[in-house]
């Protein structure tokens, strides 16, 4: 289609789905590639299987078309059904937008002379549970319940810790704002899931 002669601090943008090679015309080249690759369609797969494991119709074996081919067909038109759903679910919607977020690379700095003190958190005792729902992902305590909204993944590795950091919670769910971080810190100590503490060195 096109030859381009390329010069020193160049960038060339090539759409996607373009055959390219690039050649080198001196001794001395380097030539790095960029790939910007968004969330396609074929993610919404992977991410329906890790919602399915959540849900028992999925667990459940299916029946044995050989010996009851309608009985199958039945089967998979019911979780056609439900497939359905959860795509036009909010909680699919979150937890999709949540991965699309999570492409966006934050400018972390590092100074290892200058390293920042962590923000230790510890958990209490005190219970609470999870509740995936078609509507979003719902904290049960013992005060009541919460709605999680983009946080409900983090909340769910948080309560497996028997303790962790903030920075630590940021670098495990890079979707998360500063702010989100920060609110969900705020919201399992204010329930009394999590107190701040300070490791013995």
């Amino acid at each position: 289609m096109m030859t381009v002669r390329m010069q020193p601090g160049d960038l060339l943008y090539i759409p996607r789905g373009y055959f390219h090679d690039a050649l080198a015309h001196s001794s001395a080249s380097l030539h790095l590639t960029f790939g910007i690759r968004p969330v396609d369609g074929r993610y919404l797969f992977q991410l329906l299987e890790e919602l399915a494991v959540k849900d028992r119709q999925f667990r459940e074996y299916l029946p044995d078309g050989r010996a009851d081919s309608e009985g199958l067909r039945t089967h998979l038109a019911g979780l056609a059904d439900e497939l359905a759903a959860v795509i036009r679910s909010p909680l699919f919607e979150t937890l999709l937008t949540n991965r699309q977020r999570a492409l966006v690379v934050r400018a972390d700095s590092v100074d290892l002379h200058d390293r920042a003190k962590l923000d230790y958190y510890a958990a209490t005792g005190q219970r609470g549970e999870l509740v995936w729902t078609r509507d979003g992902i719902v904290l049960r305590h013992a005060r009541g319940e919460e709605s999680l909204g983009a946080s409900g993944e983090a909340i769910e590795w948080v309560l497996d810790q028997q303790a962790f950091s903030l920075q630590q919670l940021r670098a495990n769910f890079r979707w998360l704002s500063e702010e989100e971080a920060q609110r969900v810190v705020e919201m399992i100590t204010r329930l009394g899931l999590f107190a701040a503490y300070e490791p013995a060195l």
